[in-house]
């Protein structure tokens, strides 16, 4: 239901147009339709005497039946009309529609006429009685001998109101039929689209909680927690932070790799201000630039590019003399350096593993800003030797494929998932915090989420908070 309200309020717009279009179209049918008025005259047959033992009753109903059957006959209807033209002053013409009705049990006779112009249609309804003898004369003289037997039980009245169209039946089926197309289009609308609009969304398809929704409204401002700690995007980071200190009573995880999908999505200023914000909490925290390909950690810090990882994977230069203290805060940085298509084959091999276990005997937590996981097997092969995985995605440019296959290939990996961060969301207080899915949808493992990162192919589990 809550998924169904969020859809419903992300494409109200196209349910409103949908619905007003719809009843403008049965309002203007409506009321193009030339108004038709309906009168009626109803006659009875006299009672008379019984004959051959049917009842006078009986005899008065067989001959309103008989008189029926042939008063809605053209040449009936013709004499009639002349008879009308002359009592009303009225242009004679042939009505709209003239309709007949006796039931044969009791001795009633119903003349309903309607037209376009209420006073022609009264007018006819009401010269059927004096017109029925001599029009059937020519049919039936003895049909016609029954007619001189009716007499007027109620006049005709003059309609007031049309009959038809029924514009407010119009309106009301239209409004009805309106809200089902429109439904059926929005849902059509939305599992077309390919994009997602809203972080619950990206959380149920990932199956993880949102740990912080961060607002993107100035792209220029990538570092606010050193630029402006006080600004609603800091807040958001604080948020993420915050999700992750308390997500075990130890602590947050001694290591976690920050990726996404794809490029484009976020994941360096992800990686960059949660580390600020963990710094800034106390903890001891070192961000290591993993992004041998596409490296930006030192952009964004102002800091030279190398040495870095690079070097200390080619092993000219040790972990410790290539980490890079900033000022005013515990955070340190870890730069990629300048690689080539060696290191980069190096970065999955077994040097690694020894390379993170040193950088994690130097800090209380270990941040690895990651390439996207569905362009290259590094953020994998390194989620398997940390302590978590915390997935990026930017809104208007994920999308739900994109994010499924993200699912599929962390799944391949025996790591926790942390959750999910989104960027460019909205920027209401409220939707800034963590957003916790249902327990049967909470994917982090409260024992496997303290593992830490060992030299092993697999985390273990902390036996002690802290240890590595």
């Amino acid at each position: 239901m809550n998924h169904l309200v969020r859809v419903l309020r992300r494409r109200w717009q196209l349910l409103a147009l949908v619905v007003l279009a719809s009843i403008a179209g049965a309002a203007a049918a409506a009321w193009l339709q030339t108004p038709t008025y309906q009168t009626a005259a109803v006659l009875v047959s006299t009672t008379g005497t019984a004959v051959d033992g049917t009842s006078a009753t009986q005899n008065a109903a067989q001959r309103a039946l008989d008189v029926s059957r042939f008063a809605g006959t053209a040449p009936v209807i013709e004499q009639v009309v002349t008879q009308a033209a002359g009592a009303s002053g009225l242009t004679a013409r042939a009505p709209a529609g003239v309709s007949t009705t006796a039931d044969g049990v009791s001795p009633f006779l119903t003349i309903t006429v309607s037209d376009s112009d209420p006073q022609w249609a009264q007018a006819v309804a009401n010269a059927y009685l004096p017109t029925l003898p001599d029009a059937l004369e020519d049919i039936d003289p003895g049909i016609a001998g029954s007619a001189e037997q009716l007499t007027s039980l109620t006049a005709a009245p003059l309609p007031g109101a049309p009959a038809t169209p029924d514009r407010s039946l119009y309106l009301s089926m239209g409004l009805l039929l309106d809200l089902v197309l429109g439904f059926g289009l929005v849902v059509l609308w939305e599992s077309l689209d390919r994009d997602f609009h809203d972080p619950e969304d990206m959380a149920r398809a990932l199956n993880l909680p949102v740990l912080g929704v961060i607002p993107q409204r100035d792209p220029k401002q990538v570092l606010p927690m050193r630029t402006a700690p006080s600004s609603s995007r800091a807040e958001a980071y604080r948020a993420v932070q915050a999700s992750l200190a308390f997500a075990r009573a130890e602590g947050p995880p001694r290591s976690i790799v920050v990726t996404s999908p794809s490029s484009g999505e976020g994941v360096t200023t992800v990686a960059a201000n949660v580390a600020l914000a963990l710094a800034s909490s106390g903890h001891r925290v070192l961000l290591v630039d993993v992004n041998l390909r596409a490296p930006s950690v030192h952009d964004l810090f102002e800091l030279p590019p190398g040495p870095g990882l690079a070097e200390v994977l080619a092993g000219r230069i040790t972990p410790s003399a290539a980490l890079r203290d900033l000022p005013d805060t515990s955070l340190r940085v870890l730069t990629a350096g300048a690689s080539n298509a060696h290191q980069l084959e190096m970065l999955t091999g077994p040097r690694t593993p020894q390379v993170l276990v040193e950088l994690q005997a130097d800090c209380d937590v270990l941040i690895l800003d990651t390439p996207p996981v569905l362009q290259v097997a590094d953020a994998l092969f390194l989620a398997a030797h940390s302590a978590g995985i915390l997935l990026v995605a930017r809104v208007g440019v994920a999308t739900k494929d994109r994010l499924r296959r993200a699912r599929d290939a962390v799944r391949t990996v025996q790591a926790p998932k942390l959750g999910l961060a989104v960027n460019g969301g909205s920027e209401s207080p409220e939707g800034l915090g963590p957003r916790r899915l249902p327990a049967s949808h909470r994917s982090f493992d409260s024992a496997a989420r303290t593992a830490p990162v060992t030299g092993d192919d697999k985390p273990v589990r902390e036996s002690v908070p802290g240890s590595s």
